[in-house]
Formats: C-alpha cells, structure tokens, sequence
C-alpha cells in the first residue's frame, strides 16, 4: 500500500514535514511552478505502507530497481512559453499524477 501527495517546491515546510513523516519523493517536475515570477519545483511524494498494512496483492511490475531513473533534458526551444498554472490545467496534471508509469516508478522507490 502506497499513499501519494505532491508538494509545490516553495512549500519548502510542507515537504519538510512531509520527509518527516516518512515520504520520499518519487519524481520531481524541475521549474515547472511558477509563483510571483519565480519558478520551482512540482515534487509527488510517496509513502510505503506496506510494513503496516499486509496487501495480497502483488504486481510484477513494481519490483524494485526495475525501472531506472532517467534525467530528461530541458527543451531548448524559442517556442516554449513559460507561464503560471491555470485552472485548466488541471486535467493534465491529475492525468500525469495517476498515470500508470508514474505510479510504477514511485512504487520501486525506497
């Protein structure tokens, strides 16, 4: 059993707290928050249950080590606009939060 939240990086508290409690942060968004025309980080952390809360459930895909982590380079392109978040983003962004690769690479974390 996995619990995920994710973190603005100016909360720098929030996610304090939230390493405190045992989170771990599974995939960083590098500069994609924009506040008062700075840029941060989005993080989505993660917390493993599984010592506490026995799941019969076992998935062939979430073996540790499977999946490496891979740096990306940013785009370096005239024609990306950086801009703050808008409500419409929304979608997107609950769609990479749950998206099933995502989940996979924050379960191998620990």
């Amino acid at each position: 059993m996995v619990l995920r939240t994710n973190v603005f990086g100016y909360d720098k508290k929030r996610l304090l707290a939230l390493k405190t409690l045992g989170y771990n942060v599974g995939a960083t968004l590098p500069g994609v928050v924009s506040l008062d025309g700075r840029r941060f980080d989005y993080h989505l952390l993660y917390k493993d249950l599984s010592s506490r809360y026995k799941s019969g459930v076992r998935r062939s895909y979430a073996k540790p080590g499977m999946y490496k982590a891979v740096e990306v380079e940013k785009a370096k392109t005239p024609k990306l606009k950086v801009r703050g978040y808008k409500y419409d983003d929304r979608p997107i962004l609950d769609k990479f939060v749950t998206h099933q690769n995502v989940i996979r690479g924050l379960s191998t974390e620990g």
